[in-house]
Order: C-alpha cells, then structure tokens, then sequence
C-alpha cells in the first residue's frame, strides 16, 4: 500500500513539476534566446510530446488514485477532474493550437522580420498592408 501511494504522489509531483517548469522556465528561455522564428516550430513538438506526456501521467495518476480510493484511503474527486483536464487538453485543446501555429508559420514563411511590434500590427502572417 505504501509504494502504491508513493507512486500515486510521485506522478502528481512529476504531472504539475513537468507543468511548470515547460510553461514558466523553459518556454520563456527559449523564446528570448531562439527567437521567434525558431522557437515557434520547437515550440509546437515540444507542446506534442507534453501533452502526450502529461496525458499518459495523468492516467497512470487516476489509475494509482482509484486503486487507492477503493481501500477507502483517499478521494478521487479532484485526480478525476484533472485527468478530465488533461484529457481536454490532449484531444481537443492542443490539436487545436497546432494546427493554429501551424497555419501561423506557414503564413510568415519567407517573412525574416525580428521585429515583434511588426508581427503584433500585421496580425501574425502576411506581409505589411502597404506594400
């Protein structure tokens, strides 16, 4: 029982850890250091990878949790809401974003502009109206 409710508290930690540090640390790093360029088509695999991640944690956590609830050692309510969460993101959430940077690089493919204010006025893709 101890090692299943370990393992129960370990995914949790590593579910809101890998969270954190992907969107709060690294996302933000690279994008100064890359630029927007490169950063973007990175960006979009590395969305991928933690979706699938944090989605196939996420069930090992539900999993660990309802084991546990049927002892009646802990309640689900919240694990159930998050993995419902997490399921959101996977299927709906992130396939909708990809598919949005996607279409996003391909309008700006060719557009070397470093300039942010440019790219905020033109509305991420095209080039300038006046030309």
């Amino acid at each position: 029982m101890n090692s299943i409710l370990a393992l129960d508290q370990g995914l949790t930690g590593f579910t809101v850890g890998v969270t954190v540090y992907f969107f709060f640390i690294q996302a933000p790093k690279l994008g100064k250091t890359m630029g927007k360029e490169k950063f973007v088509p990175l960006m979009m695999a590395l969305t991928r990878t933690w979706a699938k991640t944090m989605f196939l944690s996420s069930t090992a956590n539900l999993a660990t949790s309802l084991y546990l609830s049927s002892n009646g050692t802990m309640n689900i309510y919240l694990v159930a809401i998050g993995w419902i969460a997490m399921a959101l993101n996977w299927f709906v959430v992130v396939p909708a974003a990809l598919k949005a940077g996607a279409r996003s690089t391909r309008e700006r493919k060719g557009d070397n502009s470093k300039d942010l204010k440019e790219f905020a006025v033109n509305g991420g893709g095209g080039k300038a109206v006046n030309e």
